[in-house]
Order: structure tokens, then sequence, then C-alpha cells
């Protein structure tokens, strides 16, 4: 059983066919993708609960549970139980998924992550980050002033209310470029990792322009191969994906987020498309015990955008210029009912092909400007 059924989930259903298995998928939206695929073998109710989808893995008689790409799908195929997948403990995925807890390990560990601090602590010098501990996709977060200890406050119980346990983080600013390493655990190593760009149009805090980057400096990898492997020897985690999200400053990596669970918005495709490496593949086959094999590494200039529309209109996507779509998903029809003013409005997922890296380097700067494109007239 996949524990999801959205589009973002695409690359791992179409592996796990490909290997042969039938394949259940479950979630309570019936227009997702996966739920369209095969009705016949999706299940329309919600996977929050972990009894509730126990009850169907054993009357199924499941022999595998494979999460997808939400936080709710790690953390239920966690506590199900199955014959033929482990995970690690539920206590030890909380000091990754959790913020709090995760930026405790960094001290208990020393390595490298912003400090926490708490509101009695204020005022510092510079810049400080409010953010919820358990949100996701920048919701919530916000930077204040170090030396403002109103501004702090009324950030931090802002990020309490995204919450979903009232739990909020207030920690120092890093200034520097936010990169993602999607890597694997075998044996408490880190192999066969992949660097990739991650900027924002909209806000510095929800990533929408993605790219694989081939240069990213020697001497960063080797710091933060060695923090990673100290960290995961720590935790004895089990062999599996490892996708962590840094910010470098030029001479260090500074640890924001650490997950298990495949990214989503086509993370899987970015670097599919990018290498040739079947990373939604890679990532499901340790859960149903299949090595992939390896496979020759391919050099694409992909970029991937998530494209955003106004809270007014959106009447479709119009170009500025030329534009080299290599896949383009649409995720809202036109003329849909604007979202609430404080969300982020997103309509499509576009990946472009570029011949060279400069020319991608230079059409992302276009895309981060949002002069690439309009969505309305």
């Amino acid at each position: 059983m996949l524990i999801d059924a959205s589009f973002a989930a695409r690359p791992i259903h179409d592996w796990l066919l490909q290997q042969g298995f039938e394949v259940w998928t479950i979630g309570n939206r019936p227009g997702d993708l996966l739920a369209q695929r095969d009705m016949d073998l999706h299940i329309l109710e919600s996977y929050h609960d972990p009894a509730v989808v126990q009850t169907h893995l054993d009357r199924l008689e499941i022999d595998y549970v494979v999460p997808g790409c939400t936080d709710v799908s790690f953390a239920t195929a966690m506590q199900v139980r199955v014959p033929g997948t482990s995970f690690d403990p539920p206590e030890t995925y909380a000091k990754l998924a959790n913020k709090r807890k995760f930026r405790a390990l960094c001290k208990e560990l020393d390595l490298s992550a912003p400090r926490m601090l708490t509101l009695d602590q204020l005022p510092v010098p510079g810049r400080v980050v409010a953010k919820p501990c358990d949100s996701f996709s920048g919701k919530g977060i916000s930077i204040i002033d170090g030396g403002d200890v109103e501004a702090a406050a009324v950030a931090v119980a802002a990020a309490q209310r995204e919450s979903q346990t009232s739990e909020a983080l207030l920690e120092t600013y890093i200034d520097g470029q936010l990169y993602s390493l999607s890597c694997f655990v075998e044996g408490h190593k880190i192999v066969d990792g992949t660097f990739v760009r991650e900027d924002g149009s909209v806000t510095p805090f929800a990533v929408d322009v993605t790219h694989v980057v081939r240069d990213f400096p020697e001497q960063g990898q080797a710091i933060l191969t060695e923090e990673l492997e100290r960290m995961t020897k720590h935790l004895e985690l089990t062999d599996g994906l490892l996708h962590v999200q840094f910010i470098w400053d030029g001479a260090r990596c500074w640890l924001i987020e650490v997950s298990r669970r495949c990214p989503g918005d086509l993370y899987a495709q970015l670097i599919e498309m990018s290498t040739g490496q079947p990373y939604g593949g890679r990532y499901a086959s340790y859960f149903v015990d299949r090595p992939v094999p390896k496979s020759p590494i391919e050099h694409r200039h992909i970029l991937r955008h998530t494209i955003t529309a106004g809270h007014d209109k959106y009447e479709g996507i119009s170009f500025n210029g030329p534009a080299s779509i290599a896949e383009f998903h649409s995720l809202t029809p036109i003329g849909r009912v604007p979202p609430q003013f404080n969300q982020i409005d997103r309509v499509a997922l576009l990946f472009l092909e570029y011949q060279s890296a400069a020319l991608l380097n230079t059409q992302r700067q276009a895309f981060l400007k949002r002069k690439a494109y309009r969505t309305s007239r």
C-alpha cells in the first residue's frame, strides 16, 4: 500500500508498478491522480488515523507499506504493522520532524545549525526567525529584528497559530543561499547525494524555483557529509532516503530541516529528469526490500517552477517569450475560486529544459522576478 494518492507520489507509484507489485493507494480526495489511475485499488478514506489504515492493511493482507510525500503519510506508516517494512522508531523520527527537537539534537551533537532562543533572551544583535515547530511550505515564518522584543512576541504568537500543536520556535537568522541535499543512508553512511538550489519567487520561505547543482563546493560537501553521518550513527537510522535543507553561507552548511519522506511537488521528477536516476524508485525500494540497479548518470539542465496566480483571477498562463517546456502539470482549473489572501495560489507545475547551465541560470532570474509569464490579462 502506498499511503498517498496525490500527483506528487506518481514517480513512486510508477516504479512500484514496474516492479510487478499490486499497489493499493489510500486518500480521501476522489480527484487525486492515483485515486483516478486505478479506482479498483484505491481506498477513499483519510489516512490520518493509523488504526483505520491498519484495518485495511489486515483485510487486504498487505505485505509492504510505502509512505508518500506528506508528513502525515510518513507518520501513519511508522505506526502501522506489516510483515515486510520497517521504520525508525517514532521517537527517533520526531527528533528530525519536530523543529524544536531537531534544534536540540543539533546542539547535543554540535552540528552546524541556527541557535534556539527564548523571548527572555531578547534583545540580541542581528535578526531572528520565528517559525511553527511542525508546519510546512513556509507557513507562519517571519524574520524580526533581534532588538525588537515586542515584534518578536507577536511573530511567535503568529507562528503558534500555524502549528497543529501550538508550538513555535525562535532562532538566530542565518544569511546565505538555501539548498537541499537528497541522499541515501546505507549502513549509517551517506551515499548518492544530489544537491539542489532552492529559491522562492513569492516568499523566501516557500520554495518554487529549483534546479540540480553539479558544482557545489567540495569543502561544503565534506563538512555536511561528516555531520550527517555523525547524526545517522547517533540516531541509528535505518537505510533509506535522507532529505536535508540547509543554508550555505560560503563557508559552512547550516542545517535547517531534515526529513525521511519523499519531497512533494514532483521533486522526484526533477532529480530523475536532471540525472537519469530513478529517485522515486530508490526511495520506495528500502520499504519493499528490492534494490534499484545503478543507472548511467545523465546531465540535463532542468528548471522546476511552481506557478502561482494572483488572488483575483486565473485566466491561464501566457509566457512573455520562448519557453523550453519539458513537462507541464496543471494543479487547478481556470476560473477557480480564489484562495484566502494569506494562502499561496499554486496553479501549475512546470519543468523547463535548457541547453546549458548558463542559460538555465539566466532564465532562473526571470522566474524569480516573476517576469517569465503572466496568469491574467
